[in-house]
């Protein structure tokens, strides 16, 4: 028992005072296991006799006393004044603590809206970022297409003019070549 011996958190060196709590500690755990601590009212109930009693001295008890009634003061289902050695110290916590609830509930508002907006930003410069990248995509297909050799719906007109204007003229040729000829064979046929 060099170190002592640990109950409920709190640690005896002396073995009396170390027997004197594990026995208020098992006095406790038999409370909770024939009360239905998660009702509040019985809660209050139990926290109310043992206060009048006076039956729990030792730190453990003080302790498992303290955590009931700053349970107790923090449910809003119970009046302050209906909890036995409600006191000025009892408002001050209560005070105190909401004002640490509230500055608790502002830090994690401030930091939900800061990532909420970060979350926003990131999204906006994705987005901008993708219709940048999606508008030199279409550049490159204009500049593509309209400089293409194939036919496509940007020049199929031109395409088109240009393919008969080459018919045109090689029909043109193949006619003078087919005159040329035919004089050719005229003039031959006379000098026969």
């Amino acid at each position: 028992m060099a170190n002592g011996e640990t109950i409920y958190g709190i640690t005896y060196r002396d073995p009396q005072e170390a027997k004197k709590a594990k026995k208020e500690w098992e006095g406790i755990q038999y409370i909770l296991s024939q009360n239905n601590m998660d009702d509040i009212e019985t809660a209050l109930s139990v926290y109310n006799k043992l206060v009048e009693r006076n039956i729990l001295k030792t730190k453990v008890g003080e302790k498992f006393l303290r955590e009931l009634k700053e349970r107790l003061l923090e449910a809003e289902e119970i009046e302050n004044k209906r909890i036995n050695g409600f006191s000025k110290e009892d408002e001050q916590w209560l005070r105190v603590r909401e004002r640490d609830k509230a500055k608790k509930e502002e830090l994690l508002e401030q930091k939900n809206r800061k990532s909420g907006d970060s979350y926003y930003r990131q999204k906006y410069y994705f987005s901008l970022t993708l219709n940048v990248l999606l508008v030199i995509a279409i550049l490159i297909m204009a500049y593509i297409t309209l400089n293409s050799n194939h036919v496509n719906i940007l020049n199929y007109e031109n395409a088109l003019i240009n393919k008969y204007v080459s018919w045109e003229q090689s029909l043109q040729q193949k006619e003078a070549e087919l005159k040329e000829r035919e004089q050719e064979l005229e003039r031959s046929s006379s000098q026969n």
